[in-house]
């Protein structure tokens, strides 16, 4: 009873067995094996034998083992006992070192000697403890013998890789274990759910959302926010890693852009995620609209404010100002003048004034005149007017 067999070298099993009880006529046991083409049988004597090693045998192969009785007299009646074994490989493959890219390994190694071998079976696992928070079921493959390279693998990931010989008959013991992390490399894809939150005059303010954490191929260090304009990026701004939004400014009003997000890592900047967007117009009025003229000739102060230009500040922006006179009851055109000015708008002014002397002869006409005021935004031909009495 009891019959196992363990392989014990390249091309060797040992066979124990359990001695039947009682003994009886008990002389010794015959053992029988097939395995690799070949039938053979060897006689082991002793009542109380309990193994025998089989030798010579074909690494590579399957070998089927029974073990019965002899007695004095015949072979005995027994029930055979039996077992089976794989000459696989005896000794384990040698990893030397291991070349890793972004999303491959290859691995240098040496196989064992004294036994068949037809290829290597490699095993390996991602570290979950390592870059993100989760971790893949085991993978393994056999490969030829000459070149190990494992494909397919996640950016900045550590891997605990071991390799076996096999043949025909199986697989061999462990090599040793090696951990290898591969390289990083830029995000995959771009932020998501990316979109406009405020438009002004002259800014924008984006947000958007943090794709999972294998999609950022590495430590995410922050994010890059573009807007261009005709092809060329006119204003940049980059935010921390945890920070899903941001506000651009120094655009011009009633103008069409391109804003765009992207993540970065130590290696660089993924792939963008963009839309189309309209600066506000810049809202220019008239701080008075009613101006009283007592004299022929005299001053008046004019204001025109720039609105939603506080925070944060528009970029220079130019009016041209125009002030006439309509005079129906004028003489001759001397009777009156029209005055032009061009102001400017810095970056930050919200109000602008200039100084305008209305010329007029008062004595022929009515008490009162009408001045028409005018404001036209240089290159664009905004007009904005009123009137005043």
């Amino acid at each position: 009873t009891d019959v196992t067999a363990v392989q014990d070298g390249p091309t060797s099993i040992t066979v124990t067995w359990t001695p039947p009880s009682p003994l009886g006529d008990t002389t010794g046991y015959r053992i029988s094996y097939t395995g690799g083409g070949i039938s053979h049988s060897v006689i082991v004597s002793g009542a109380n034998t309990r193994s025998y090693i089989l030798t010579e045998l074909s690494n590579g192969h399957v070998y089927s083992i029974s073990v019965v009785t002899t007695a004095s007299a015949s072979f005995s009646s027994l029930p055979v006992q039996a077992a089976s074994v794989g000459l696989v490989p005896f000794t384990a493959p040698v990893i030397h070192s291991a070349r890793a890219n972004a999303t491959a390994i290859n691995i240098t190694h040496s196989i064992p000697s004294g036994s068949v071998v037809t290829g290597v079976f490699v095993h390996w696992q991602r570290d979950g403890s390592f870059g993100c928070p989760y971790t893949y079921n085991d993978y393994s493959f056999a490969n030829n013998i000459s070149n190990v390279t494992i494909t397919g693998l996640e950016e900045d990931s550590r891997y605990n890789i071991t390799m076996r010989a096999i043949n025909d008959a199986g697989r061999g013991p462990a090599s040793n274990a090696i951990t290898v992390t591969t390289r990083e490399a830029v995000p995959s894809y771009p932020p998501r759910r990316f979109r406009r939150d405020t438009i002004t005059p002259n800014s924008i303010t984006v947000q958007w959302e943090e794709r999972e954490c294998y999609d950022h191929n590495g430590v995410l260090t922050g994010y890059t926010v573009q807007v261009l304009r005709n092809g060329g990026v006119e204003e940049t701004v980059e935010v921390g890693g945890d920070v899903l939004e941001a506000t651009v400014t120094g655009l011009t009003p009633s103008t069409t852009y391109i804003v765009q997000v992207a993540a970065v890592n130590s290696v660089g900047t993924g792939p963008f995620n963009s839309t189309y967007f309209d600066t506000e117009a810049l809202v220019v009025g008239l701080e008075r609209t009613s101006y009283t003229v007592s004299e022929s000739e005299e001053a008046v102060e004019i204001c025109i404010t720039a609105v939603g230009a506080n925070t944060p500040c528009p970029s220079t922006q130019s009016f041209q100002v125009t002030l006439s006179t309509t005079d129906e009851c004028a003489v001759s055109p001397s009777d009156y003048e029209a005055v032009t000015e061009v102001l400017t708008f810095a970056p930050c002014d919200t109000l602008l004034c200039m100084n305008v002397i209305i010329t007029d002869d008062l004595v022929n006409e009515p008490e009162e005149e009408t001045f028409s005021l005018s404001l036209t935004k240089i290159s664009s031909f905004v007009t904005l007017s009123t009137t005043a009495g």
